[in-house]
């Protein structure tokens, strides 16, 4: 299943989709329901597709949408969900994945606008599916608000209504803050940080960390990965003979 792919079937190779902080157990009374409603959503051709099970807890389902119109709607009506004994079905908020990298749609549902492969170049530039605040990371930026306003610039004249939700040269609510200057960060990010622990660092870096590349190598690992910084270094250069690579073992321990 392609995030790729609307409800029609056209295949495209973008879309938005939904993440949901909900149990991973189908039987759970929460997800129950949501399943219930997918189900019936596929079947009025509303989303194409979900998926229970994420390797993250706070990713416990996806629901792939397609266009911004579509999300809008079908967050809405998740947001207004019961299960049997009447409490909300998506009780849980967001949790740090999905905070740093999605937008909050409607109540507990965030959603972010993804590619369906690791990196794709829009408007002469190269994007990375995973970013910040629910848009793609255009890989030349560092900066974040730079980083934003770009990619959403170039994704409007790209996609147009089916990635901003309204028409040609407006500019929908959610993105408003991105062209204002005086505005570094919306205030939902900024609550939501202060409600979601932050995965701590290590005390002290690894040397491959402290080179340029390290530092923003360390940002994007500590966004994305939440795992501990020190398990994971650079690629390790292939030992090479006097005639190339060298494909025989290391020699006793070296």
């Amino acid at each position: 299943m392609w995030e790729a792919q609307t409800a029609d079937g056209e295949g495209l190779g973008f879309a938005w989709k939904i993440h949901l902080n909900v149990s991973r157990n189908m039987e759970d009374p929460e997800t129950k329901v949501i399943i219930a409603y997918c189900e019936a959503a596929k079947k009025d051709y509303k989303i194409y597709g979900y998926k229970v099970g994420q390797a993250h807890d706070d990713k416990g389902m996806t629901i792939y949408v397609g266009d911004r119109a579509s999300l809008e709607k079908i967050a809405a009506d998740l947001n207004e969900l019961k299960t049997t004994d009447g409490k909300p079905a998506i009780s849980k908020p967001a949790g740090q994945k999905v905070v740093d990298g999605d937008m909050p749609v409607k109540g507990n549902v965030w959603a972010r606008f993804t590619f369906n492969k690791g990196e794709r170049t829009v408007g002469g530039k190269k994007f990375h599916r995973s970013g910040m605040h629910g848009l793609p990371n255009i890989l030349e930026l560092t900066d974040t608000k730079e980083n934003l306003l770009a990619s959403y610039t170039i994704l409007a004249k790209e996609y147009g209504e089916y990635f901003t939700g309204v028409p040609e040269r407006q500019t929908p609510e959610w993105a408003k803050w991105l062209h204002d200057p005086n505005a570094k960060e919306p205030e939902w990010m900024n609550k939501a940080r202060k409600e979601v622990p932050t995965t701590p660092l290590p005390d002290s870096l690894p040397d491959w960390l402290k080179s340029p590349d390290g530092i923003e190598a360390l940002e994007i690992f500590r966004r994305y990965k939440g795992d501990e910084v020190n398990k994971v270094g650079p690629a390790k250069p292939t030992p090479r003979g006097p005639d190339g690579p060298s494909t025989s073992p290391p020699p006793p321990g070296g």
